[in-house]
């Protein structure tokens, strides 16, 4: 079985890693990234994007994970290509629409990214996204995983410029 695990805002595909070594080893695991991506306005284009790689892997069909806005994607990947889709699975994620409150909330992320930039957003989101608990006593991993984010943005940013 083939199986495309979606990740969500502000992660990138390694947040797949530790997650496929619990995994059964029969199926055939793609985790891609998302979060290279610059020019997606909607969550269909993210789809189309997915679409693409899986067709030049030649996979036909596959099950679909999404977490978070991965779970979005996943969501319309599937209203895009229900052919390939085998089976559709969300966490922390929903196939109702927003609320306007959470519509206001991105809106003041959106707005806080362009008067402070992506550096200060994810460093301040990224722990939001742990409770308070696993916050104190996991501080080295949040912090691991902001470098993480924030060096793939820079290595990315960079290969755009000189390819």
């Amino acid at each position: 079985m083939n199986i495309v695990l979606i990740h969500g805002f502000c992660e990138n595909h390694s947040v797949w890693d530790d997650f496929l070594t619990f995994l059964p080893k029969e199926h055939t695991y793609f985790t891609p990234n998302v979060s290279e991506i610059t020019h997606c306005q909607k969550m269909d284009d993210y789809a189309k994007f997915i679409k693409k790689q899986l067709d030049e892997k030649e996979v036909e069909k596959a099950v679909f994970i999404g977490h978070s806005m991965g779970g979005y994607i996943a969501l319309a990947f599937a209203d895009l290509f229900p052919e390939m889709v085998v089976g559709l699975g969300l966490f922390h994620s929903s196939s109702y629409a927003d609320s306007e409150e959470r519509k206001e909330t991105r809106l003041k992320a959106i707005q806080y990214i362009v008067k402070h930039g992506a550096k200060d957003f994810i460093e301040d989101f990224l722990p939001n996204m742990f409770n308070h608990h696993y916050k104190k006593s996991h501080a080295d991993y949040i912090k691991k995983k902001i470098v993480i984010i924030l060096l793939y943005k820079v290595i990315y940013n960079f290969l755009r410029l000189i390819c």
